[in-house]
């Protein structure tokens, strides 16, 4: 990215190419910063006495950081003392009012450039994500007394609405997660609607790991903005369904389905060299390669011999993967002729 020498980098043109770059997914908002960091000594000279647009917008989020911290301890102390007291469209008023404050203030902040108000609206989009499902629980409880299996719903289905919208919008983290956790809240309930009996763990933990599974399948694409948070909070909930399904009565199957859940992002990590998916593959197999041995072998080999083969077994994986490590670290050097500069196209 860097201009050839004795060719001047425009800042502010680089500055709007990295922000439009951020707002797709494209990187994080801190790879944002330091690229405008490398990037500063062949920019154009910036006067002293010029204040940094950087310093003003990493200002502004302390201060809207503070600021929501006050705003929220003093909501935290009105509702304490009061809420018990309000009528149920009171209830629904306030609700409302502090969601579309949040609301609207990501809206404003997400115009603005920079990676530091980036991050702040990505906190108050969240902020109002959670704001929703309040709103929709206030509103079916206090006001619609809707039947208590309908509740979590009622509050999952909305919070997750708006945040398919903002997750459009805006590609934050927070928002990212915040998304996830309604559309599960949202599946589980569904679930548990339509059942003619309670579900087993059969049932959620083949519904959590499809629906890791799949986020982080569309987190690859690009479909949900950051993709290095979406590809591992997908694959964290596919492990964790996993686990769900060993507590079933096949509890080897699903063990194995663990230990293939794990080896997949351990070679999903190989051809993009996305460390993160090693890094999650090998905690997975941590986790359910001894289980797996433990349910094969403890009755036949004995608790001792049983912990001799698991321990053998993490040996030789900490070592593949110490190999994989080192070899994916030897490809990201990029090779340089002496006498020759590396291009940046």
């Amino acid at each position: 990215m860097r201009a050839g020498r004795g060719a001047a980098v425009d800042r502010d043109t680089l500055r709007v190419r990295i922000d439009a770059w951020t707002q797709a997914g494209i990187i994080s908002p801190e790879q944002a910063a330091r690229i405008l960091a490398h990037e500063a000594p062949a920019s154009s000279p910036v006067s002293e006495s010029a204040p940094r647009p950087d310093r003003r917008a990493r200002l502004a989020e302390v201060v809207g950081y503070v600021g929501a911290a006050f705003a929220l301890g003093a909501i935290g102390l009105l509702l304490a003392e009061t809420w018990a007291d309000l009528l149920p469209w009171a209830r629904v008023t306030l609700a409302a009012l502090l969601t579309v404050v949040a609301l609207a203030s990501g809206g404003l902040v997400v115009r603005r450039s920079g990676p530091s108000l980036h991050r702040l609206a990505g906190v108050l989009w969240t902020s109002g994500i959670a704001g929703v499902a309040w709103l929709s629980g206030v509103l079916a409880t206090d006001v619609l007394a809707l039947p208590e299996r309908s509740i979590a719903l009622a509050v999952g289905l909305p919070a997750a609405v708006v945040g398919g919208v903002l997750l459009a919008l805006g590609r934050h983290v927070l928002v990212q997660v915040a998304t996830l956790v309604a559309l599960g809240v949202s599946a589980v309930a569904t679930v548990m609607m339509i059942a003619p009996l309670p579900p087993g763990p059969n049932a959620y933990g083949v519904l959590v790991l499809g629906g890791g599974v799949t986020w982080a399948l569309a987190g690859a694409g690009g479909w949900l903005g950051p993709r290095m948070s979406a590809e591992l909070s997908g694959g964290a909930v596919a492990l964790i369904g996993t686990q769900i399904l060993a507590a079933s009565d096949r509890p080897l199957l699903a063990l194995a389905v663990g230990v293939l859940t794990a080896g997949l992002l351990v070679a999903a990590s190989l051809p993009g060299q996305r460390v993160h998916l090693l890094f999650l593959g090998a905690l997975g197999l941590f986790v359910t390669v001894p289980r797996l041995v433990f349910a094969l072998f403890a009755d036949t080999l004995g608790a001792p011999a049983t912990l001799l083969t698991t321990g053998v077994l993490l040996i030789l994986l900490a070592t593949g993967l110490g190999r994989v490590r080192r070899s994916q670290g030897a490809h990201e050097v990029p090779q340089v002729r002496p006498g020759q500069e590396v291009g940046h196209g």
